[in-house]
C-alpha cells in the first residue's frame, strides 16, 4: 500500500532538481559566404558540418559542454536513425525541410539538444547560450512563420506515475487557451500548434463537459 500523501507527492514534484529537458529548435541559418551546392539539402549539410566542426574545435577543452554532430542520414528519411537509436548525449544538427520558403543562400536546420538537467543551478542555459553564441560567430540565424520550438520534459530519477500524468493532462486542458494565447498570431493556425480541443475525442464535448 502506498502511504505517500498528496502533499508529499506535490512536494516531490516541486523539486526542480528532479527534472530533465530536451530542446528542439528550428531556424533559418544564413552563412556569410555562398555555398556551392545544387540543392538545399547539400547546402544545408555543408553548413551543418561546418557548424559542428567549429563548435567541437571551440569546446574540446570543456568537458561540461556536449559535443556536436551532424545527424547520420542527414536529409535522408529512409536511412536517418529512429528515436531509439538517437544519441542524446550530443547536440544534433538535422535538416529541416519544412521551413519554407527560403532563398538560395539560406539553410533550414533543426538543432536538437542532449538531455539537460533542469535544476536550480541553471547550468542548462550555459549549454544553450554557448551553442548559439558559436553559431552566431559563423552565420546569421533568423526565424520565419514555419520555424518551431519545443521542449521535452521528464523526471530525472523515476518515471511519471499514473495519477501525476492525469493531473498534467488536466492542467494542459485547463490552460489550453492560455497556451494558444502565448503563440504569435501567425502560428495559431499551424497544424503543429492546434488546440488540444481540436482532436477527435475533445472537439465533440460541450464547454460544460470540458
Amino acid at each position: 500500500m502506498d502511504n505517500t500523501t498528496h502533499a508529499d507527492k506535490r512536494a516531490r514534484l516541486n523539486k526542480t532538481d528532479q527534472y530533465r529537458i530536451g530542446l528542439e529548435i528550428e531556424g533559418i541559418f544564413v552563412p556569410p559566404y555562398k555555398i556551392m551546392a545544387q540543392t538545399h539539402t547539400e547546402r544545408a549539410e555543408h553548413l551543418a558540418c561546418s557548424l559542428a566542426s567549429y563548435h567541437n574545435s571551440k569546446t574540446h577543452e570543456d568537458s561540461t559542454i556536449a559535443r556536436m554532430r551532424v545527424q547520420p542520414g542527414f536529409g535522408d528519411p529512409v536511412n536517418s536513425p529512429d528515436d531509439e537509436s538517437n544519441d542524446y548525449t550530443l547536440w544534433d544538427i538535422k535538416l529541416e525541410s519544412t521551413i519554407l520558403p527560403i532563398s538560395a543562400t539560406e539553410c533550414g536546420l533543426e538543432i536538437v539538444s542532449p538531455i539537460l538537467s533542469f535544476d536550480d543551478s541553471g547550468a542548462w542555459r550555459t549549454h544553450v547560450s554557448t551553442v548559439f553564441d558559436l553559431f552566431n560567430e559563423q552565420c546569421r540565424i533568423k526565424p520565419n512563420e514555419n520555424c518551431g520550438f519545443h521542449v521535452h520534459l521528464s523526471l530525472a530519477d523515476r518515471v511519471w506515475q499514473l495519477d501525476e500524468l492525469k493531473q498534467i493532462c488536466i492542467a494542459i486542458l485547463h490552460f489550453d487557451q492560455a497556451f494558444i494565447g502565448l503563440l504569435p498570431a501567425r502560428r495559431r493556425k499551424s497544424r503543429y500548434c492546434k488546440s488540444n480541443y481540436h482532436n477527435s475525442a475533445m472537439k465533440k464535448l460541450t464547454p460544460d463537459e470540458r
